[in-house]
This record gives C-alpha cells, sequence and structure tokens, in this order.
C-alpha cells in the first residue's frame, strides 16, 4: 500500500520540510491501486479528474486532501445554463462537466475534498459501487453529486457541507429556477441527485443549506417497486433554507428510513409524488421555521410537510402510490404551512406526532397565514390562483387507501374534529404540545406537558416480514430525557435503538464490502 503525493503541477514540491516528488492529481489517480492512498498536498486543481475503471475490492483506494487544497471548476462567475436535467442527459450518454468523475469503478473513498465552482456537477459517480464521500466540502453547483445506473449502489455520505447559493431561499423567485428555460435554472438542482441506482445508500450528519433541493432519488416511470432506490438511511442530517424539497423520492422508493433530522425553513419536506414501493419510516425528525421562503410577491411560498402523489385515477395507484406501509411517527414540528395539500397517500400510518401551528403574532406580518388549513389547500390568493379553477384537495378515501392518524398532539383550530367533519377521520388530542421553543428549534417538553409519557404502541412491519414494535408511555413527538443524568442536554432524539428497532434494520448489514460495512457501523454519533 503506497501514499501518492498529488500537486496542482506535479513535479518537485515542499512537503514536511524537504522535497519530495508528486504527480499531477490525474496522473497520480491513474496510478493508484487497490489499498493505495492518493494525498492532495495544498493549492488549487482546476482541472476535472476522472476515476476510471478501478476495482478495489476489499483494499478501497483513498482520495484525501490536506488542508489548502481545492478543487476549483472555475466556473462559478459564469454558470452555463442547466437547461436540460443532468440526469437525464446523463442516462442518454451526453458528457456534462463534473470536477470529478467515479465511471465504473469500486472502492473509492473520497475524504476531506473542497470543491468550488462545478457547474453543473461537483462529483459525478457512474455505474459505479462501494463509494464512501466523507467530509468534503461542496461549495455552488447545480448537483452536489450526482449517481446515474443500476450499478451504482452501496454509497456513505457523511460529514458534508453543501451551501448553493446563499441568496434562494428569500431573494430569487421561485419561478425563475424551476421549469423549462429559466433565467436562475442553474440553481434547479440538488446536493444528491440520483437516477435508476440500485440504491443502499446512507446520508448521515449532513449540512445542506441554502439549496434548491436536499436529497432526491429518480427512477424511470412505472418502475417496478423494489427494483431501485431501495435501502436508503437518510439521518442526522441538518436541512437549512431548502427552496423546494429536502427529501425527495419520485417514481419509485422501498425501504427507507429518514430519522433525526433538523429541517429548518423549507419549502416542503417529504417529497413522495407518484411514487410506489413503501416500507417508509419517518421518525424523530425536528422541523420549524421562523421566515418565509421567497421575495415580496412570490407566489411559491405556501410549502408542506408532505407533498403526496397527485393520481386521480384508481386504476393507477398500484404504478404511483406505496404498495407497502408507510409510517410517520415520534416528529416534532412547528409549522406555518398546510400538512398536506392535495393528492393521495396510500397505507399510511401517522401516529404520536407532536406538531404546534404557530401563532400569527409571534411572526413578522405576513408570514403566517390565519387561516391556513391543516389539510387542504389555502385561500385563494387573487394575484397567484384562477378564482374560478377550483384547486384540488388531499383524498377523503381514508379507509380505502388505508390512512390512519392516531394520537397525535397538535393545536390546529380544526384538529381533531374540523378535519373530522372535512371528511378525515383524524383521532388525536387537541393542545399545545408545550414545546421549550418551536420557533427556536428547541422540542424538548416543558414540564406539564400533555406529551409527556403519552405515547400509545404500534406494531410496524419491516420488509423481512418481521414486526417491531413501538413502545408505549414513551412522550409524543421525537424527544426524550436523556438517559445520561450527567449529561447537559437533558432532552434528546429518540435514537431508532431507544425505540426498539431491530438490529437486522440496521444498515450496516446491507453492505457487502467489509471496509464499507465497518465505516457505515463506526457510528460518530448525534450532529443534527
Amino acid at each position: 500500500m503506497e501514499t501518492i503525493l498529488a500537486s496542482p503541477s506535479g513535479g518537485l514540491q515542499p512537503v514536511g520540510g524537504a522535497e519530495a516528488a508528486t504527480l499531477t492529481l490525474q496522473r497520480a489517480i491513474d496510478k493508484a491501486q487497490p489499498g493505495d492512498t492518493v494525498r492532495l498536498l495544498p493549492g488549487v486543481y482546476d482541472t476535472p479528474v476522472t476515476i476510471r475503471g478501478k476495482q478495489a475490492g476489499d483494499m478501497p483506494i483513498t482520495i484525501v486532501a490536506d488542508t489548502g487544497a481545492t478543487l476549483d471548476g472555475r466556473r462559478s462567475v459564469l454558470r452555463p445554463p442547466n437547461t436540460v436535467n443532468a440526469s437525464d442527459t446523463a442516462a442518454n450518454g451526453v458528457e456534462i462537466f463534473s470536477m470529478i468523475r467515479v465511471d465504473e469503478s469500486a472502492g473509492i473513498v473520497l475524504k476531506n475534498l473542497a470543491i468550488q465552482g462545478a457547474w453543473p456537477v461537483a462529483l459525478y459517480l457512474r455505474q459505479s459501487r462501494r463509494i464512501a464521500v466523507q467530509g468534503v466540502s461542496f461549495n455552488g453547483s447545480t448537483i452536489a453529486i450526482l449517481a446515474w445506473g443500476g450499478n451504482t449502489a452501496e454509497l456513505l455520505v457523511e460529514n458534508c457541507r453543501w451551501i448553493q447559493d446563499e441568496r434562494i431561499y428569500q431573494g430569487i423567485l421561485w419561478d425563475d429556477i424551476h421549469g423549462g428555460v429559466k433565467p436562475r435554472k442553474e440553481l434547479d438542482g440538488d446536493f444528491f441527485r440520483s437516477f435508476d441506482i440500485g440504491g443502499t445508500c446512507v446520508f448521515r450528519s449532513n449540512y445542506i443549506a441554502n439549496a434548491f433541493n436536499g436529497i432526491q432519488f429518480f427512477a424511470r416511470e412505472k418502475t417496478p417497486p423494489g427494483s431501485v432506490n431501495k435501502n436508503v438511511w437518510i439521518y442526522r442530517n441538518t436541512f437549512s433554507l431548502i427552496r423546494d424539497n429536502a427529501i425527495e423520492a419520485e417514481y419509485s422508493a422501498q425501504n427507507w428510513w429518514v430519522h433525526e433530522n433538523a429541517i429548518f425553513n423549507c419549502h416542503k419536506w417529504f417529497a413522495f409524488e407518484k411514487c410506489n414501493g413503501g416500507y417508509w419510516y419517518l421518525f424523530s425528525n425536528r422541523g420549524w421555521f421562523d421566515r418565509k421562503q421567497g421575495p415580496p410577491g412570490d407566489c411559491a411560498s405556501g410549502g408542506a410537510v408532505f407533498k403526496a402523489g397527485k393520481v386521480k385515477k384508481e386504476k393507477d395507484e398500484d404504478a404511483y402510490l406505496p404498495k407497502h406501509p408507510v409510517y410517520v411517527f415520534h416528529n416534532s414540528w412547528y409549522l406555518r404551512s398546510a400538512y398536506v395539500k392535495d393528492g393521495k397517500l396510500r397505507n399510511f400510518s401517522h401516529f404520536n406526532n407532536a406538531i404546534e401551528y404557530a401563532d400569527p403574532q409571534r411572526h413578522a406580518p405576513g408570514t403566517v397565514e390565519p387561516a391556513r388549513r391543516m389539510i387542504g389547500p389555502g385561500a385563494v390568493d387573487p394575484l397567484c390562483d384562477d378564482p374560478f379553477e377550483t384547486p384540488d384537495t388531499f383524498t377523503t378515501e381514508w379507509p380505502r387507501l388505508g390512512i390512519v392518524f392516531r394520537n397525535d398532539c397538535c393545536n390546529h383550530a380544526t384538529f381533531p374534529e374540523g378535519l373530522k367533519s372535512a371528511g378525515y377521520p383524524v383521532e388525536g388530542v387537541q393542545a399545545l404540545p408545550g414545546f421549550e421553543s418551536g420557533r427556536g428549534g428547541a422540542f424538548a417538553p416543558k414540564n406539564g406537558s400533555p406529551i409527556l409519557g403519552k405515547s400509545i404502541a404500534w406494531t410496524i412491519e419491516l420488509p423481512d416480514g418481521s414486526a417491531w414494535k413501538s413502545p408505549a408511555g414513551r412522550n409524543i413527538g421525537a424527544m426524550e430525557a436523556n438517559p445520561d443524568p450527567a449529561a447537559k442536554t437533558k432532552f434528546i432524539a429518540m435514537t431508532p435503538e431507544r425505540l426498539g428497532r431491530p438490529a437486522s434494520a440496521a444498515p450496516g448489514g446491507f453492505f457487502a464490502a467489509a471496509w464499507l460495512r465497518d465505516l457505515v457501523e463506526k457510528d460518530a454519533g448525534p450532529t443534527a
């Protein structure tokens, strides 16, 4: 196993008080064999590189940067317009700019890199597997990480950071970014975007901010359930100032675990639009806001917690709605917008969640709509909506579709009786959850809170046919007393282990490569 030194220009360079032979980054990568490390010395690397055909097996090739090493695409001043979808472009075999391309390779670790000015793509994973991306800082790009192809699987993305554009949340119109050829189309991207990948992916302890989307998995329309986008864990990440969707799956997703994430000032949080599959587990997440998205007059400033499938015909439900169960439980939310506006969900169990709707008087004028519905569209806006068009609403076919809301605590004026009158058979407690400060993202329950010790038990079906028994007598919402009495933090987010999740459902066992499985199982602990 060899350490290969790389520098921007190659040749002799000062290293540790002496001169050492170095290669350019591409030549260092080409030379690397299984078990080798490519070390980037300080400097600016402005030439894109490709890792092609490396099959490292159980001895990965590691590419690691010293402090002061930066990969710079030098494409920030004149950003190329993203006039086509980058994932579609990749699928059609069209070359796109990426600062690092990993092509038909296996066993690669990218560690402590800094990538900037790479538009449209910073890191492109094509038909590659067993990849670890650790501690990488992305600045700019339409897409920080693009993954494509059915052979792309076994990915670990942890402790990374992405800032796309600091103006995006309140300084740019949503419609100028999304859909068609738009003046700011280059921002219509994601921290992670995939197209038809196999799956087995872990995203944890990442910071994603000032961006259009967070994590987004695409599949081809009417993809058979369980064939792609399967076995995904998204936990302990921070999504902040996300202009569109924090987490999204389109057309197919199976065995997804989304827990212990912090979701702050995001337009829509969980988007499962026209998405089959199921076995989705969303729990112990916290979401809140302190401002309204978009510049003044932006029509896309409402938002919602869930974006559901717009499936009008019953005959299309098997192709576009989950066949297997979906569980949403033990989450804590502080909201100004709808819970879900329209569309359909299926096999959807929602229980033990704590939900506070904001008091309009505690926020700047216009931030919180006083009469906002919890379920269904908002009031017609004459500047944005067609007054002669009846807006779609969320389905009321709950018994047929298997939609259940039980034992949630929520202070919305229509919860639960008003929702029942509107055709939504919600069961729960109408009360303020008693958070320490929902607006401040502090969801610890105060003394006397109605959520203390009030959870109900629930039997949760797992993909292997076994059952997970979520316990009764815990707090409603995401937070519980810290089991360490000496800890300064008195309340912590409920972990899967504390809620009794079987070890067989943890991500480590899904990774075939021993070195990558070890990385997944050596979890550093909470950061979100």
